[in-house]
């Protein structure tokens, strides 16, 4: 027992002959069998290299309480519950018994006089909960400690184990302040009894609890003085350490150290054997490998992170296993479905919870995922939570996901229209006239590197020179100003670009959501995703509003934009729904028909369609109007007659062969 935290191998092997004493007793004291196996397991506890050890002891402590349940009461059965449940956790997560011990062991240490053993026992139970994601719990645990602490005298072993439980809890909740506070009075506390027991695990924590913010300088630190320390590192701390540095070079984009970290994550977690931890460092891994190109090795991680946990109970594991594995899933194109289905899962647990942190997240990755999420019509309020939490962006001019919380949005289909924060920019008379004509100008010729030239040209045809740059300066200023952000719009090398991460424009949305039916309608038929089709179509149908800036007069540099976005939005939805007519899905089509001709009435092609639809369901009445609606529609707005294409499909209707 006085050798376990500063020489834990050496209290194993001391325990491992008491305890073979023991049992060589013609009537073996049972007591004494349970206290030694008690303290083997602490003593592997606290060596930890290699928890496989666990399972003789964990064996042996259970068949000893089956013979004789009357021995544990009071202390005894603080000591022996905390033990087995630690053992359980970090060696048989998937023990059916593991919450009835860890609840036994804190019922029985909150009764306890003795504060050295309470913190002993409570230190375990809060870690145990907290890795589970059980945080309130966990917390309300860690409070109890803080309390007792403060009113009596305790060893400084057991406070630093206090500075490693709440370290570890300021990781896992994002508190990363909090977290490095109490990593270093840890370290301090270690530092005065000379014992280095905790040192690599409050760094780990330290560092863990810096890159779940984004703080890479922090972690580094934390990593290199682990790193520099004389002592040697256990193999569950070598564990931490590597997983930590591994996410640490995803996070700085280093393949090359991130790919050399995860290997030798892995192969510590299996040596020292806690499943947990192997999932977790094959999680690390799987985001590596396809980092690197390597799918098919990133999905098998996962498969073999699947089997560890599929028999776990653990909410926090399951959230951050389902969340990285539907980034994977999604973003390769393998297995869309499946990672859609996981990260819906994923949300489902962590919602309730409020998991809106975890280990090895990265700002892209989780932007991606929340976009995915929010395009999908998952759970969109927690979603917008998480975004809001870690201040999330995406850029518009690749990926204008309506619902992101973008600043600022400016719609032009239909009625010119810029908001603020979901609110009308409003203005008084006619002095913000020409910065918002210099806004749709810049949209005009899309969004990125506009010269400026181009922008003078259009608004100061009649002068030039420096006039023409006064005026064009003076007027960027006061649009930026009209915007209230001045990095909405950034001038470089007399280029003017729309800051994506701020500004969402519906010209961006519809040219990436025609994109996406495009490359949807390029696999083979049997294989397209008709309800994602019919998505995508239903989203390009309530982007385009109407004719690009239909309600301002024509000008020639709005006129380029307006009918290429009109035969693109044209082109998308017809051949969209074509191939619904084609899988028998006519009814879905002519739903989106119609609300595409409220949008632009007079497309030709899209009538086309619409009366093939209703032929194909045997509408011949309602095929016919659409032929006269087509007619009067382009009569009126072109003084034009359909298309002999468009006259002959309305024949073969009405005189079918």
């Amino acid at each position: 027992m006085s050798r376990v935290s500063i020489s834990p191998r050496e209290s194993r092997l001391l325990y491992e002959q008491a305890y073979d004493l023991f049992r060589a007793q013609r009537e073996p004291d049972v007591n004494g069998l349970l206290l030694t196996c008690t303290g083997a397991m602490d003593a592997i506890l606290y060596e930890i290299d290699d928890f496989s050890l666990l399972d003789r002891w964990i064996a042996y402590t259970i068949e000893l309480l089956h013979q004789h349940p009357e021995l544990l009461s009071g202390a005894l059965e603080a000591r022996v519950a905390s033990s087995l449940s630690a053992s359980l956790i970090l060696r048989q997560s998937q023990h059916p018994d593991l919450q009835r011990w860890v609840e036994r062991a804190y019922s029985a240490s909150i009764m306890q006089s003795d504060p050295n053993l309470r913190l002993h026992v409570e230190t375990r139970v809060a870690l145990g909960i907290m890795w589970a994601g059980h945080f309130p719990k966990a917390w309300s645990v860690i409070q109890g400690m803080q309390a007792l602490v403060a009113q009596q005298e305790v060893s400084p072993f057991q406070l630093g184990m206090l500075k490693l439980t709440e370290a570890s809890y300021y990781m896992l909740t994002a508190q990363t302040d909090a977290c490095l506070n109490a990593v270093k009075e840890g370290l301090e506390i270690e530092r005065g009894t000379g014992a280095h027991v905790m040192t690599h695990q409050l760094l780990a924590y330290g560092a863990g609890g810096a890159l779940i913010t984004g703080d890479t300088e922090n972690a580094q630190k934390m990593l290199d003085q682990s790193t520099s320390l004389p002592a040697p590192r256990g193999r569950f701390d070598t564990c931490l350490h590597q997983l930590f540095a591994t996410w640490l070079a995803l996070l700085r984009h280093d393949s090359m150290k991130a790919y050399q970290h995860q290997r030798l994550a892995v192969t510590a977690a299996v040596e020292v054997g806690s499943p947990h931890f192997e999932a977790l460092c094959r999680m690390g891994a799987a985001h590596v490998l396809y980092e690197a190109g390597e799918i098919r090795n990133a999905l098998s991680h996962y498969q073999q992170v699947y089997d560890i946990a599929r028999h776990i109970h653990n909410h926090l594991l399951e959230f951050t296993g389902l969340m990285t594995y539907a980034y994977v899933g999604l973003e390769s194109g393998r297995r869309p479905r499946s990672g859609l289905r996981a990260l819906k899962l994923a949300l489902e647990i962590g919602k309730p919870r409020n998991f809106v942190n975890f280990l090895l997240w990265r700002p892209d990755m989780l932007a991606r995922l929340c976009s995915h999420a929010l395009e999908a019509g998952i759970e969109r309020d927690f979603v917008s939570a998480i975004i809001r939490t870690h201040g999330l962006v995406l850029d518009a001019s690749q990926l204008a996901l309506g619902d992101w919380l973008w600043p600022i949005r400016v719609n032009t289909f239909g009625a010119f229209r810029p908001l603020r924060t979901g609110e009308p920019i409003t203005f008084a008379g006619k002095a913000q006239k020409r910065p918002l004509d210099f806004l749709k100008v810049v949209i005009a010729h899309g969004g990125r590197e506009v010269s400026e030239e181009r922008i003078t040209e259009a608004l100061w045809p009649r002068i030039n020179g420096d006039s023409a740059h006064r005026s064009f300066t003076s007027t960027l200023h006061r649009l930026r100003k009209l915007l209230g952000e001045d990095r909405a719009l950034v001038l470089s090398e007399g280029k003017v670009t729309l800051d994506g991460r701020l500004v969402w424009v519906d010209t961006w949305a519809c040219e990436q959501a025609a994109a996406r039916i495009e490359q949807e309608l390029r696999r083979p038929r049997e294989h397209v995703d008709r309800d994602r089709l019919e998505r995508l179509c239903d989203q390009l149908i309530t982007l385009y509003g109407g004719a690009f800036l239909g309600n301002e007069p024509d000008e020639p540099w709005s006129l380029p934009l307006r009918e290429r976005a009109r035969h693109r939005f044209s082109r998308a939805i017809g051949e969209g729904c074509r191939c619904l007519l084609q899988a028998d899905l006519a009814e879905r089509a002519v739903d989106l028909l119609e609300r595409a001709l409220e949008a632009d009435n007079v497309a030709e092609g899209l009538y086309r369609s619409l009366m093939r639809c209703y032929a194909q369901l045997g509408r011949t009445a309602e095929a016919a109007e659409t032929y006269t609606r087509c007619r009067r529609a382009l009569q009126t707005a072109l003084s034009a007659e359909p298309s002999a294409e468009t006259r002959a499909i309305y024949d073969r209707i009405l005189q079918p062969s």
